[in-house]
């Protein structure tokens, strides 16, 4: 196993991850700014 391919691998599972908690973080934003909206009303 080369080195250099499982620390590239493993900074793209991290890549991964962090967009997808991002993505998360981002949903529950909008979620809360909608939420927010549809009690004003």
């Amino acid at each position: 196993m080369d080195v250099g391919f499982y620390v590239g691998f493993n900074s793209q599972i991290y890549l991964v991850l962090w967009t997808f908690w991002m993505i998360l973080g981002n949903f529950w934003m909008i979620l809360a700014s909608f939420w927010m909206i549809f009690i004003q009303f």
